[in-house]
C-alpha cells in the first residue's frame, strides 16, 4: 500500500528526556575538576510504522521501554526531538494544542 493511503504514519520519531535535575545536582568531580554531568533518558529512538484503514497495531514491550511515551508523542502531549507524525496525510508533530483540536475532532 502507498504511504499516502495510511491513516497514521510515524517516521523516525525520537523522544529524549533530560532528568539531570538542577545545576547543583549536575555537578560532579572527575579527575580533580568540577564538571557538569547530564543524564538523558532515550525513551523513544527512531520509531517508524504506518497504519492503514482496517489494520490494528499493537505496541508490545517491557515496562519502561517507551510505549506510553510514543503514544503521548503521537497525541501531541510530548513534542518529539525529531521525526514526523502524519495523520491522514497531514503532518501534526509541530502543531500547538489549539491547532490539534480539529484533528482530534476528526478522529471521533
Amino acid at each position: 500500500m502507498s504511504e499516502n493511503n495510511s491513516l497514521l504514519t510515524i517516521r523516525n520519531v525520537v523522544k529524549h528526556f533530560d532528568i539531570s535535575g538542577g545545576l547543583l545536582e549536575q555537578l560532579a568531580i572527575q579527575g580533580g575538576k568540577i564538571v557538569r554531568v547530564r543524564t538523558i533518558v532515550r525513551a523513544v529512538n527512531d520509531v517508524s510504522f504506518s497504519i492503514y484503514p482496517g489494520e490494528t497495531l499493537s505496541v508490545v514491550g517491557e515496562s519502561g521501554c517507551g510505549k506510553s511515551t510514543l503514544a503521548r508523542a503521537i497525541l501531541g502531549l510530548y513534542p518529539p526531538e525529531s521525526g514526523e507524525i502524519v495523520y491522514r496525510n497531514k503532518r501534526i508533530d509541530h502543531l500547538t494544542p489549539n491547532q490539534m483540536l480539529p484533528t482530534g475532532r476528526r478522529c471521533r
